[in-house]
């Protein structure tokens, strides 16, 4: 049986329009390839094992391969209390106990996950030789403020007129920027160094976009307390921007890292490949996961890049307008979802640049759908879609640059458009709670899983109205509901913090993110997101006129 991962084999073997679909490679920018699809075949049989999140991407190859899910979504539509299956189980129970063929390229978490369910058979990567250059870190942290400030300045009129205007605005060029508490954590997590393998987590390392990174193959190696970062570059050319030495020496990346890490080495399983990690094992080096104390600096920075995610949310907000505007005028026209994409984008776009921010937006994800088609989170298609649909979910997320074209910021927001003044009375009533009650509850110290249990509990008065509306099937109730009820955001929504049962990790001050009611039921799907700001004293949305 042939077993493929990666890009290139979904689009060779499924096509560029399920490709295209797929919501999750998008949304974990800096690890697409943990959450793509595989692709199985045997003769003239092919099977695709999805996570049950982008499963509603499966439309768009018709009937091309069957459909096996594994992982879990909330819905009120079935029972989920059973564990779920997870990738590499169902893997293992389509291929049998023959040695699997897995790339060198495919992300460590990945190998892992497969290998422990039985046998791998590697392939032999190529060695990769890398130059050496080094770059100071306060001038990076310098960069950061400097472009902040600037932006800062540019969005101080539109701030003043939101609710909560006075906070926000003084917030907008406040926040520490500085690689201090990445020394902290990675002290605590006891790692002599971190390696940063993804383009866009090596931007906050060498100061240039994800795009240049790519191009050049710069890793990062990040010594905690050094004065400058360690970069290595495998692609041809030499780094513009920020002045740089370029010490003698490079070679491999064991040879580089032994000279050094005076420790263990975090990196990054979602992307560094198994057959560099490996051969990092293989040399001697401790290697270990990188992620948490990574992911936790980004949260508690967060703040102090806030500017960036007020832009990227509004713009969302803008474009959610344009749509709605647009589907009154086109009443019962049938219209496809990537249309009213379209529309979004350029509503969007009008709101930055009128902000001075033009061209500083780009793509992450794209929602778009009713729930008659799918209650799953699905990327916009060549679907109809219709202002007599009961819903219309819409759930954009933006990235935001600065002016040196690093990403800063990212939005997540979520409205519906309900066709029934019932449904929008629902729907309306979802994001007052948020705003009004969820959000303003958040406070620092509480746990992801606090903060779920209150959202959970300020749904409770809505419990009548949502069983009235048919919306709760029979027997079940808020206790029942057990999606998230939001998350920290960073450069990209994976955080630290999501608001779920079991999550310990704990919200502080400075921190920005989302905070969300998604009520999927039958052919009705509503979702309300929303922006927060967490100060000392609690939530502040961000979102709100």
């Amino acid at each position: 049986m042939k077993v493929s991962f990666g890009f290139d084999a979904l689009r060779a073997g499924l096509g560029d329009a399920f490709v295209d679909e797929l919501t999750y490679p998008g949304i974990f920018r800096g690890a697409p390839e943990s959450v793509l699809p595989v692709l199985l075949e045997d003769g003239q049989r092919r099977a695709l094992l999805i996570n049950e999140a982008d499963s509603a991407a499966h439309a768009a190859i018709h009937g091309q391969a069957d459909l096996l899910t594994y992982g879990r979504y909330f819905t009120w539509d079935r029972d989920i209390s059973a564990p779920p299956e997870g990738m590499g189980g169902l893997l293992r129970r389509l291929t049998g106990p023959a040695p699997v063929p897995l790339p060198a390229s495919l992300p460590m978490g990945r190998y892992r996950e497969i290998a422990a369910t039985g046998p791998v058979a590697l392939e032999r990567g190529e060695v990769v030789r890398y130059r050496r250059r080094r770059i100071r870190r306060d001038g990076i942290e310098a960069q950061w403020c400097a472009t902040r400030d600037r932006d800062a300045a540019r969005l101080v009129p539109f701030v003043a007129g939101l609710r909560h205007g006075d906070v926000l605005g003084a917030a907008l060029g406040a926040g520490e920027l500085s690689f201090a508490p990445l020394d902290a954590l990675c002290s605590e997590a006891g790692l002599g160094a971190l390696l940063v393998s993804a383009p866009h987590e090596v931007e906050m390392f060498s100061g240039l976009p994800a795009a240049v990174n790519e191009r050049l193959g710069i890793l990062a190696c990040f010594i905690p307390g050094a004065a400058e970062i360690e970069l290595f570059l495998s692609g041809e050319g030499e780094m513009p921007g920020l002045a740089v030495s370029a010490p003698d020496g490079g070679g491999s990346l064991p040879d580089l890292l032994r000279g050094l890490a005076a420790g263990p080495v975090g990196a990054l399983p979602v992307h560094l490949g198994a057959g560099e990690w490996l051969a990092l094992e293989q040399a001697g080096l401790d290697m270990r996961d990188g992620s948490a104390p990574l992911r936790r600096w980004q949260d508690l920075r967060a703040g102090g890049d806030l500017v960036y995610f007020i832009v990227a949310a509004h713009a969302v907000l803008a474009g959610y307008e344009d749509i709605r505007s647009f589907l009154d005028r086109a009443g019962g026209v049938e219209l496809r979802e990537r249309d009213l994409v379209a529309i979004g984008r350029q509503g969007a776009e009008r709101f930055a640049r009128r902000h001075g921010f033009g061209g500083r937006l780009s793509g992450c994800f794209a929602i778009l759908h009713s729930g008659a088609r799918t209650l799953l989170p699905a990327t916009a298609g060549d679907y109809p879609v219709c202002a007599r649909d009961r819903t219309i979910a819409m759930d954009t997320g933006y990235f935001c640059h600065d002016d040196m074209g690093c990403v800063r910021g990212v939005s997540d927001i979520a409205r519906t458009i309900c066709a029934e003044p019932a449904l929008r009375e629902i729907h309306d009533a979802l994001r007052a709670t948020l705003v009004d009650v969820l959000i303003p509850g958040l406070k620092p110290g509480m746990s992801g899983a606090e903060a779920h249990a209150f959202g959970q509990g300020s749904l409770r008065p809505l419990e009548p109205a949502l069983r009235g509306a048919g919306l709760l099937p029979d027997g079940a109730g808020i206790d029942g509901y057990r999606r998230d009820c939001g998350h920290a955001l960073q450069r990209q929504t994976i955080s630290s913090v999501y608001f779920l049962p079991g999550n310990e990790a704990r919200l502080e001050a400075g921190m920005v993110g989302c905070g969300e009611f998604v009520w999927p039921t039958g052919d009705v799907l509503l979702a309300v997101e929303d922006g927060y700001y967490l100060t000392p004293q609690g939530g502040v949305p961000f979102t709100c006129e």
